[in-house]
């Protein structure tokens, strides 16, 4: 089956900068997000095996995230007050 979809230019970019960090071409990608859609039972639990590879990809790129200040962390940063 061909199915064409209309995308923006941004949705375009962004599903090409997705595929190529799974290194894959973009037909591939979105047949695959496509696939895992369709397959999906709606309202299953997840096993123990998929949230833990699931949160190791999370994971992944925490050690680039910065660490805040305390300061941060305060009413006065988070709600401007003071």
């Amino acid at each position: 089956m061909t199915i064409t979809i209309p995308l923006t230019p941004e949705a375009e970019a962004s599903l090409r900068a997705r595929a190529s960090e799974h290194g894959v071409s973009l037909t591939d990608y979105v047949r695959l997000i496509l696939h895992q859609h369709a397959t999906v039972e709606h309202g299953r639990r997840v096993s123990l095996e998929e949230l833990d590879a699931t949160l190791d990809e999370m994971a992944e790129d925490s050690a680039a995230i910065p660490v805040l200040p305390e300061r941060a962390y305060t009413r006065e940063s988070i709600y401007g007050e003071g």
